[in-house]
């Protein structure tokens, strides 16, 4: 999304605090600025294909609930459970 707003090479951007960072000029935006200028839901997924994988299976999830004035351009976040469970399986 940011590397389409801003038109980035996508290898070029960096996520600290609230901020979308072009690491080659420092260039930075706020990241809701970004989101609101982009007017649509984003969503990601990623994947991983372990080359060497752990005897141990893990895995992390996480999770909120959120909700976006778009007037306004203002998040709020009202959940953000932290339930942990280590082990093996």
């Amino acid at each position: 999304m940011a590397a389409d707003l801003l038109d980035w090479p996508e290898e070029s951007i960096a996520l600290r605090d609230a901020a979308v960072i072009h690491q080659e000029t420092g260039e930075s935006h706020h990241w809701a600025a970004l989101l609101q200028r982009w007017g649509q839901p984003v969503v990601g997924r990623g994947s991983v294909h372990d080359m060497n994988p752990s005897p141990v299976t893990s895995f992390t999830a996480q999770v909120a609930e959120v909700s976006v004035d778009r007037k306004l351009g203002r998040c709020a976040c009202y959940a953000s459970p932290r339930p942990m469970m280590w082990g093996k399986s």
